[in-house]
């Protein structure tokens, strides 16, 4: 399976802009990648959305906007993410080895509950819609 996408130079140039909104699909449901991020960070996105259906077969809308005062420092912010990703996964991990969750449901809500978070922290405009079950 493929996880990733990649853009040409003039579909960066389209992107990029202080009006840009990016949707795409993400095929196993979880909310942003940190490589979303980084990517609406790189081309100033406006907002970037993402589709999916979750293990389970619910179906979600993400959603995150860029701070009013534009998006923070990338390499701080990636660095603080990955960093906070680590250590909520840790907490997760017992709840896959005991076997009440499954990897890629623990994965979509740990995503969920960091960009919740880091939303607040930072000032942008995060949220998850429930589509169907």
């Amino acid at each position: 399976k493929r996880f990733t996408i990649t853009f040409s130079p003039a579909e960066v140039k389209h992107l990029q802009g202080k009006n840009a909104i990016m949707t795409h699909n993400h095929p196993i449901g979880g909310s942003f990648s940190p490589s979303d991020i980084n990517a609406a960070i790189i081309m100033d996105m406006a907002e970037i959305r993402a589709l999916g259906t979750d293990q389970l077969g619910r179906s979600f809308a993400y959603r995150l906007t860029r701070p009013k005062d534009g998006w923070p420092d990338r390499e701080d912010f990636m660095a603080e993410f990955m960093l906070s990703s680590d250590i909520q996964e840790g907490l997760w991990g017992d709840e896959i080895r005991s076997g009440e969750r499954d990897k890629p449901t623990a994965q979509a809500e740990h995503f969920h509950e960091l960009w919740k978070d880091f939303a607040e922290r930072f000032g942008m405009g995060y949220s998850r819609t429930f589509i169907k079950a």
